[in-house]
């Protein structure tokens, strides 16, 4: 029972790995493709392609956390862990779903 677990354990850290991988390179072309089309937008456009990169980045700051949530699980490496402020992550993402979400009211007490 327990060599089937470390199996299944083993294939499903090797499917997380190839699937962060792929999500990475498809959004690092997304987030160039959208570095290319700054250089002629004008207007509304660079406000789209500001958002682009946005959500871009921020999917990409996924995959590494989704690494670390792994490795946490599978207890191959220590988390590094240290205080946060919660104000910071609070404001920063509700920043981020106001750009997301143009119709969304947020508030912030």
């Amino acid at each position: 029972m327990e060599q089937a677990f470390r199996e299944q354990s083993e294939e499903l850290e090797l499917l997380n790995r190839i699937l962060r991988h792929d999500v990475r390179n498809d959004l690092n072309i997304i987030l160039g493709w959208a570095e290319s089309l700054e250089e002629t937008a004008t207007g509304e456009e660079e406000e789209k392609l500001e958002r682009i990169r946005s959500a871009g980045q921020r999917a990409v700051e996924l995959t590494r956390v989704a690494r670390d949530i792994a490795e946490a699980i599978s207890g191959e490496e220590e988390p590094e862990l240290h205080p946060v402020p919660l104000d910071d992550v609070l404001t920063t993402e509700v920043k981020n779903r106001t750009a997301a979400f143009d119709d969304a009211a947020i508030e912030l007490h």
